[in-house]
């Protein structure tokens, strides 16, 4: 039984995961094989099913709304007024249930046996209209963006420029091809995954390489290879194809004052002492305005420092994301890419599509350290509502 438990039940937060809690043995089989099956067949590209793919995805939303019904109709599952809960929604469904709120909307949590799930409802014309975690246009996507391997060959099919890499399952077939393709500093990481979990930047030897490696592998035997292009990291979020906004994300960092040691300043401003992974680092003193910075993941819970860059976008980047959204037919997509100059055509500087995301972090654009606040809940619900009544008519 315990060790039954311990597959299931994660034990603490992994460094690799933080500050995100997982288990990782759910990570690389269970959720894998799930994902092969449910709600696509196709998680794997070559055992793509076409069409088939599309009613199967199509088929699995609906038995699921039927069995939330049933369950609620039983009283297994509960559905609880938004008001109740919001102490435990994500930031992006705070915004979501704020919007709601303000339209007048009934917004309701299903709950089962007390405990909280991702599966949530809109009341509208009477009928329940459900979704999961974001409410996205027409269900779920049906593409698996977790999977890396599949979202790096169709861009590379569709000539979208990515980081050179491959996708490797042993390290003596990645120290082969660090001596024939790549050169130094790389980033590894798992092929199924998000949130960053797992992934090792700015490897510059071959024994943080093997390291990495091993790292990537604690959550998937396969993992991914790609040289490190220099650059800012942007993300931009599309809806229905319609670009919604961008913003240059940046790690989160201390800004000295030539006075107190980098330990001193990030106890001041309440940061975690596992950021500072070097004592060297935690006891220098940085230059007044100095940046040190104390992260190197950017996720909504890595607190990364967020500047909106929406009007500043150059138009050949925006229509190339669009075409991104466009390739993967997605309703709600963010699209992480690196860039020099935001301002300047992606094809007069170093430029690549980094990876897709079917459920980005909305809140990130609604409060941003500088620059304009994006209202997207706003849009997304709209394109809910309006996908909603066309199938109505």
């Amino acid at each position: 039984m315990k060790s039954v438990k311990r597959w299931v039940v994660s034990d603490g937060i992994c460094p690799h995961c933080a500050p995100h809690s997982s288990n990782h043995f759910l990570i690389k089989y269970v959720v894998r094989v799930s994902s092969f099956f449910f709600p696509f067949p196709a998680a794997i590209p070559r055992y793509s099913l076409g069409r088939l793919r599309n009613i199967w995805r199509l088929c699995a939303d609906r038995c699921l709304d039927t069995i939330t019904r049933l369950l609620l109709f039983f009283r297994i599952a509960k559905a609880n007024p938004i008001e109740n809960v919001k102490n435990i929604l994500t930031p992006h469904m705070c915004l979501i249930a704020d919007e709601c709120s303000l339209r007048g909307l009934s917004l309701f949590m299903i709950t089962i046996f007390g405990a909280p799930t991702s599966r949530f409802f809109i009341v509208t014309d009477n009928s329940k209209r459900f979704f999961d975690e974001l409410p996205i246009p027409h269900g779920r996507e049906k593409h698996p963006f977790a999977d890396k391997a599949y979202v790096r060959e169709v861009l590379l099919k569709h000539a979208i420029p990515v980081a050179r890499g491959a996708v490797l399952k042993h390290f003596r077939h990645a120290y082969k091809y660090l001596n024939v393709r790549y050169t130094f500093p790389l980033v590894v990481k798992p092929r199924y995954g998000s949130l960053s979990r797992h992934i090792t930047l700015n490897i510059r030897s071959t024994e943080e390489f093997r390291s990495a490696i091993a790292i990537a592998q604690e959550i998937d035997s396969n993992f991914v290879v790609e040289e490190q292009v220099s650059g800012n990291v942007f993300r931009a979020v599309l809806i229905n194809g319609k670009f919604i906004a961008c913003a240059r994300r940046e790690p989160r960092y201390l800004i000295g004052d030539g006075i107190r040691t980098v330990k001193e300043l990030a106890g001041m401003e309440n940061a975690s002492s596992t950021l500072l992974v070097s004592r060297t680092v935690s006891e220098a003193i940085p230059k007044k305005g100095e940046k040190v910075y104390i992260e190197t993941k950017m996720t909504g819970g890595h607190k990364p420092v967020i500047h909106d860059v929406t009007d500043g976008v150059h138009e050949d980047i925006r229509g190339l994301v669009e075409r991104v959204a466009s390739i993967f037919s997605a309703k709600l997509i963010g699209i992480d890419f690196i860039a020099q100059d935001i301002a300047l055509s992606y094809t007069k500087q170093p430029f690549v599509v980094l990876e897709v995301n079917g459920m980005p972090h909305i809140a990130l654009h609604d409060n941003p350290t500088t620059g304009k606040s994006r209202a997207v809940a706003g849009p997304l619900l709209d394109a809910f509502l309006d996908i909603e009544r066309i199938s109505h008519n």
